[in-house]
């Protein structure tokens, strides 16, 4: 059985209460093996998905299947652009985002459902690339986004979390 807890390792100044949900479905230690993981989990769940599913919303108001992931999209791509710039030692606050304007101004119902899934692939070998080469001074430097403070490792961390917590919506609620 395994034991790891990530939020036991991190410190309570690293991330956002919010993010506690994603981070806590990080099951093993290592920022690149998640990332690494989680993009194989995608894959398999993305297999999964029957063409009349793409713009399926369960309920009233909520996203598509499309519009879920071009919210992964989009958060993949300003997480990473935080973590870049914690790492970089970045000192200015870095905007937060309103996740339902993005996915309103996104447009993601007329895109092709593959293009999506070739954009995410891309931004995700990305985050990768970004993330491989950070060692352990630079994963531990704090930031600030939204105004709260923020690690880069927690950021990398994130990415993986988030992207599981929508699978797993996928998964319950839309398949």
């Amino acid at each position: 059985m395994n034991t790891f807890n990530l939020l036991s390792v991190l410190n309570s100044n690293e991330f956002v209460e919010y993010q506690v949900v994603y981070l806590n479905l990080i099951k093993e230690e290592g920022i690149i093996k998640n990332l690494h993981d989680s993009l194989i989990k995608f894959n398999e769940l993305i297999e999964t998905i029957p063409s009349e599913k793409y713009l399926y919303s369960y309920a009233d108001g909520k996203w598509t299947i499309q519009e879920v992931l071009q919210h992964i999209i989009d958060t993949e791509r300003i997480f990473q652009y935080r973590g870049m710039s914690i790492a970089r030692g970045e000192k200015v606050n870095l905007l937060g985002f309103d996740e339902n304007n993005y996915v309103k101004n996104s447009y993601a119902t007329n895109r092709n459902f593959d293009s999506l899934i070739s954009e995410f692939w891309a931004v995700r070998k990305s985050s990768i690339e970004l993330f491989q080469y950070l060692d352990n001074q630079v994963l531990n430097n704090l930031g600030t986004a939204n105004n709260h403070s923020i690690s880069t490792r927690a950021v990398g961390y994130f990415l993986t979390g988030h992207l599981l917590h929508h699978l797993e919506i996928l998964k319950e609620r839309y398949l």
